[in-house]
């Protein structure tokens, strides 16, 4: 799980991710304000081509995604509990995994029992934070999902989409693990599964 970028990711992809890649797309075009007539005329051909040469050049990445092994810009949101997350509050203490997220997005409410898992095995170990995106959402939207799925973790709304877009997100889900030093280990739209095997090397403190 560690050190994998997603130019690795996108190698090994299989069938079912490209098509999830390709709805990552279809976000990011309404993101960037694309015209819905150019992105109707045109995607028959961008699912041919994406489908077809099995690269993702076409995957946009805005200029200040983050690489592995970056420091994780810090941010500070109000959860829906009404708590504060500091991410400097956890670094040396604990390592992070957000979770970016939006109602509307059909993967990320297949992703829940996934992260559930986590959550239950790991929690302690680990803190995990939702982070809706605050595209084409709400905050009251988000409340009633967070109360009809029963999600275990604390759950915060980027208003703006600030966090979202300091994090380089450019779909949903986005998952994004943090080591106890502040340091970006993984980022990908996969959920990883794995990441128990890793708590070792997460939680190993530098110098």
């Amino acid at each position: 799980m560690i050190e994998i970028s997603p130019e690795s990711f996108f190698k090994k992809t299989t069938f079912l991710n490209r098509l999830a890649v390709i709805y990552r797309l279809s976000w990011f075009s309404r993101c960037s304000n694309i015209s819905k007539t150019f992105y109707q005329r045109n995607v028959k051909k961008l699912l041919v081509v994406a489908l077809a040469s099995g690269l993702f050049s076409v995957y946009s990445v805005p200029a200040n995604a983050l690489e592995l092994g970056d420091k994780a810009p810090n941010f500070e949101l109000v959860t829906l509990a009404g708590d504060t997350f500091r991410l400097s509050d956890y670094r040396g203490k604990k390592p992070v995994y957000l979770v970016f997220w939006a109602t509307w997005c059909p993967i990320c409410r297949a992703e829940i029992p996934n992260i559930k898992k986590i959550h239950q095995q790991i929690g302690d170990q680990i803190e995990v934070l939702g982070i809706n995106v605050g595209f084409e959402d709400t905050l009251d939207k988000a409340i009633a999902y967070k109360k009809t799925h029963q999600l275990p973790y604390a759950i915060a709304f980027d208003e703006n989409t600030v966090i979202t877009k300091g994090y380089g997100v450019v779909g949903t889900p986005w998952q994004v693990v943090i080591d106890i030093n502040g340091i970006v280990r993984y980022f990908s739209n996969e959920t990883p599964e794995d990441i128990a095997d890793y708590m070792e090397e997460l939680l190993k403190k530098s110098g």
